[in-house]
């Protein structure tokens, strides 16, 4: 049975499609499974990063004719492109769920119905927040600050605000379920509207109101 080095010199000398075949039947199983590990069991996504690393091998199987072991470049090219493709999925995540919740920032019901049952509770969860988790949440949903200015206040990338502002979010959104609030986008609409309503000022629960602008 040919090798592997054998086989990519005839993929890239002769451009043969049968060798290049061999090669990615020899060593599917390998890139599939130790992709579905780093992705954590997501079969699609797995799939998606087998291809990319099977057309990373197309790519550059010239340079890896004289590799002394392609079982290993293909594990640690997998982890490479495992990790990229996991990180580009949470951030698909984190924009849904931001659309989502400007969506209901934007269509929440109107302040007269809820907004002073739900001022004290805004208050009091916002106060269970850590100080840079508050920020976070005031910044994106008050201010409508961008991610990329949240970045520079805290002087992490925009990836990292955006991840930041996520997670704070979810705490938030943890503090109000155990109060009885099931929906974060409908309480913070009614906040952010109840501000307007009062010219753009209210109480966190610290000594002095706080002014927002809104966007």
């Amino acid at each position: 049975m040919n090798d592997d080095a054998e086989l990519l010199r005839r993929h890239v000398d002769d451009r043969s499609e049968a060798a290049f075949a061999e090669l990615v039947r020899r060593h599917l199983t390998l890139v599939y499974f130790a992709a579905l590990r780093r992705t954590g069991g997501d079969r699609h996504l797995a799939e998606d990063v087998a291809q990319g690393v099977f057309t990373a091998l197309a790519r550059d199987a010239a340079a890896l004719v004289q590799h002394p072991t392609l079982t290993g470049w293909l594990y640690t090219t997998t982890r490479r492109v495992a990790a990229k493709a996991v990180r580009t999925e949470q951030r698909r995540q984190a924009r849904e769920q931001e659309a989502h919740l400007m969506s209901e920032l934007a269509n929440g019901p109107e302040v007269a119905a809820d907004w002073e049952r739900l001022r004290p509770v805004i208050d009091a969860a916002l106060d269970e927040l850590s100080d840079r988790d508050r920020e976070a949440v005031l910044w994106r949903c008050w201010e409508g600050r961008a991610y990329a200015d949240i970045g520079a206040a805290l002087r992490v990338t925009e990836d990292a605000a955006r991840m930041r502002v996520d997670r704070a979010l979810e705490r938030l959104r943890d503090v109000l379920a155990k109060r009885g609030v099931t929906s974060t986008g409908a309480a913070l609409a009614a906040a952010r509207r109840a501000g307007r309503s009062a010219g753009g000022g209210w109480r966190t629960g610290r000594e002095a109101p706080m002014s927002y602008e809104h966007n």
